[in-house]
């Protein structure tokens, strides 16, 4: 009897909150999709980066790969003249001028490129890295590969002697493929202040095999339907956050390469 009044008990509650109102009713957020590189693209570049044998990749983060050679400039040299000096003997008189002349070696910085804040800089770095790394992209850095070849060279030399940019040759020749220097252009005609430039190099043979140029859109023009007939107006893009443009940046970077290795099979 007592499992029969339970039964009915759990019946009429059920019932009850099947009728609430709809204003008590939790209303589920419908889903909205993340922005992300189309599967399409995804898929073309994890297949021809494996069949051009998955070159390592190293990226230069706003950071010029430039013309100088050494980290060490020569400052102009300083000459010193002595102050004459005459030698009296009993027979002779000479006299004597004397100059000198010194150089100095000093170590010369790289200039600080414009960037945005830390912050932003971090969630579009992240944002870039995370489709090339879902198509197994290997990602060789910077400072990881010049460490240890510094530290192989130590073995020959002072340590006080070592050179950042001939170190830095040395790493990129032993252990990169490619170099993907990604850099911000400041511009007034951008509301982010800046586009990007995103070129990748083969470091065998220095050649530029993908440049791209991220520019943030502008309004564009589009015909609206009104009582009066169509009428022209301004459609103006979403705002444009940090890891959209990573994304964006991302994607337009492996359709150039895809292109790029598409018309180098297409050769071979």
């Amino acid at each position: 009897m007592k499992n029969v009044l339970f039964l009915f008990a759990f019946f009429c509650l059920t019932a009850a909150g099947s009728t609430l109102p709809s204003a008590t009713k939790v209303a589920t957020p419908p889903k909205v999709a993340k922005p992300g590189v189309s599967q399409e693209t995804l898929f073309l570049f994890s297949e021809l980066y494996k069949a051009n044998a998955s070159p390592r990749l190293t990226i230069f983060w706003n950071r010029s790969f430039d013309d100088q050679l050494s980290e060490w400039v020569n400052r102009s040299p300083l000459s010193v003249a002595t102050d004459a000096v005459t030698l009296d003997s009993q027979k002779n008189s000479l006299h004597i001028k004397q100059r000198t002349t010194s150089s100095t070696l000093v170590q010369q910085l790289n200039k600080q490129r414009e960037s945005p804040s830390e912050e932003k800089f971090e969630t579009l770095k992240s944002a870039f890295l995370q489709p090339f790394l879902k198509a197994k992209t290997t990602f060789v850095d910077r400072n990881i590969i010049m460490r240890l070849i510094a530290e192989a060279e130590t073995e020959l030399h002072q340590p006080t002697l070592l050179d950042a940019k001939q170190i830095e040759t040395k790493a990129l020749q032993a252990k990169t493929d490619y170099i993907m220097q990604i850099l911000f252009i400041p511009t007034e005609q951008s509301k982010l202040g800046f586009n990007i430039l995103v070129e990748v190099f083969n470091v065998t043979s220095g050649a530029l095999v993908v440049s791209v140029m991220h520019k943030e859109q502008t309004a564009s023009t589009a015909w609206l339907a009104t009582d009066n007939g169509f009428t022209q107006v301004l459609k103006h893009p979403e705002p444009l956050t940090f890891d959209v443009l990573g994304i964006e940046l991302a994607e337009s970077t492996m359709s150039a390469l895809i292109n790029f290795w598409r018309d180098k099979n297409a050769v071979n």
